[in-house]
């Protein structure tokens, strides 16, 4: 094992931070569409959380008039008995739109899923085919 003085590992640890996070964002930036406008950096935002329109697209439209430009993609919600994908999310994805759904481990009633469920459910089982239908 390596003991690194209290002096320098304060700035050791900044360093190899920073390190790490240019890593990260030099292989976002090599897997990024083309289509990416700001240089390799994609923008992008959750329209959910707007109020105004009910239609995930409508509110897309309105978070791109705060950003001033196309927004490169949309995070979007769904529960686990969710329909997906809905009007509004094709619309998006037709137009260019990369969409990121991230699922609550939870149906439309508000019942919670336990992960572990999810994790261990065996294909054939209920929770499998809830998950592959």
């Amino acid at each position: 094992m390596i003991r690194i003085a209290g002096a320098l590992r304060r700035p050791l640890i900044v360093v190899l931070s920073l390190v790490v996070v240019a890593a990260s964002m030099a292989l976002v930036t090599a897997t990024a569409p083309a289509q990416a406008q700001g240089g390799g950096i994609l923008l992008g935002g959750t329209p959910d959380y707007l109020g105004g329109p009910t239609n995930v697209a409508d509110k897309v439209s309105l978070m791109e008039q705060d950003f001033g430009r196309k927004a490169d993609v949309v995070r979007i919600w769904h529960g686990w008995d969710s329909n997906f994908p809905t009007p509004g999310e094709i619309r998006l994805r037709d137009s260019g739109h990369a969409l990121l759904m991230t699922v609550r481990s939870d149906y439309k009633n508000r019942t919670q899923i336990p992960w572990r469920d999810i994790a261990n459910a065996s294909p054939g089982s209920q929770r499998h085919n809830e998950m592959v239908d």
